[in-house]
């Protein structure tokens, strides 16, 4: 991440991301890879000014994932975060 000059709460963030899924969802090894890129780009996006490239984060797994596979989990992933939030919201506001 030195090399990156990223935020130090990225690779922090993206960790504690990572756990959280991999806490709740069985993953294959082959899909560990793409849901670490996954978290790692969703953290840059809120801990950094300038996101993670995700071609960059794609090369740091040798390629074993593409930039279609990140992109796609990525919206994805943020599509269920939005539909979390707006549970949330409408059950800390909606009237009895």
């Amino acid at each position: 991440m030195e090399e990156q000059q990223c935020e130090e709460d990225v690779f922090c963030l993206s960790a504690n991301y990572l756990d959280r899924v991999l806490s709740t969802l069985p993953l294959r090894k082959t899909q560990l890879q793409l849901v670490a890129c996954v978290c790692m780009f969703i953290a840059s996006k809120f801990a950094d000014t300038v996101a993670l490239a995700a071609d960059q984060l794609v090369m740091y797994t040798d390629y074993s994932v593409t930039v279609q596979q990140l992109l796609v989990s990525y919206r994805l992933a943020v599509f269920i975060i939005i539909i979390v939030i707006v549970i949330i919201v409408y059950d800390t506001f909606s009237l009895p």
